[in-house]
């Protein structure tokens, strides 16, 4: 296993397409699953449930949604990027949203990217596996430090 993706994502039918997409391209790295930002967030800082770094290690890459009831994908961005050992983190915003606002917002509060999510299942796993690649196996960043 070469990596870990957390994927913050509060749709079961996508986080089962993405589970499916790992499993389709065989992709070796561990999927990770919080359902909204406020698990992200206790994730990413290692906090509360998620304190045990041997069960629960920083991730290589995020995949997060922006609409998410609670705390939303835009106030993890924001929190996330306002932490030193957190700055450097590859998040890919993966979301169903067209609009060019949540784009331009999500750029402006910190994604390396933002990536629509296909309605057509070849096309969605084609995304899950283009950014998987891209952020694992090709984008070589520093790593960030454990909480």
């Amino acid at each position: 296993m070469r990596g870990i993706v957390l994927l913050v994502e509060d749709n079961a039918d996508d986080v089962m397409f993405v589970h499916l997409a790992f499993q389709q391209a065989k992709l070796d790295h561990k999927l990770m699953i919080v359902s909204d930002g406020g698990q992200a967030l206790d994730y990413l800082r290692g906090e509360g449930p998620y304190a045990d770094r041997s069960k629960f290690p920083i991730p290589s890459v995020v995949l997060l949604d922006l609409r998410m009831p609670g705390v939303d994908g835009f106030e993890v961005l924001k929190q996330v990027r306002h932490e030193p050992r957190l700055k450097n983190l590859p998040i890919t915003v993966f979301t169903g949203s067209n609009d060019p606002e949540h784009f331009a917002r999500a750029r402006e509060l910190g994604a390396n990217s933002v990536v629509v999510k296909p309605f057509k299942i070849d096309r969605f796993f084609e995304a899950v596996k283009t950014i998987a690649d891209f952020w694992l196996n090709y984008c070589k960043l520093p790593q960030t430090q454990p909480a």
